[in-house]
């Protein structure tokens, strides 16, 4: 029978980083904000990332210039930093007149074995 567990402590999270980077087979990659962990017994099986700051952004292309993109992003940053958010992930596909913008600025996030087209999906619970 499985169980949960929270990411609570430092071992915690080291042993997560550890378990996720051995089933990777490097240690060059990390689990994106993991906030439990799943465990078979004393196995650890798995995680997920319940709170996971993910930010969208949308801006009228042929109304705004990039120095009003750049002020906006800058805005957006002081916003998250009053509520204390330190790290977050912004998806973009490459055809908006912004990912240049963003890849300049922001670090990216590799996909799961060399995947860069990164799918999102969306869920309702009832």
């Amino acid at each position: 029978m499985i169980h949960v567990k929270p990411v609570n402590t430092s071992d915690d999270f080291n042993a997560m980083v550890e378990c996720y980077q051995k089933m990777k087979k490097t240690d060059r990659l990390y689990p994106v904000y993991t906030t439990h962990t799943i465990w078979e017994e004393d196995k650890m099986i798995g995680g997920f990332a319940l709170e996971t700051p993910t930010i969208y952004w949308w801006m009228v292309p042929d109304m705004n210039t990039p120095r009003r993109s750049v002020n906006a992003f800058g805005c957006m940053e002081s916003l998250l930093s009053e509520k204390g958010i330190e790290h977050y992930i912004m998806p973009c596909e490459e055809s908006s007149p912004y990912y240049k913008m963003l890849e300049s600025r922001l670090e990216p996030i590799k996909g799961e074995e060399g995947c860069i087209d990164w799918k999102l999906f969306v869920r309702t619970i009832k």
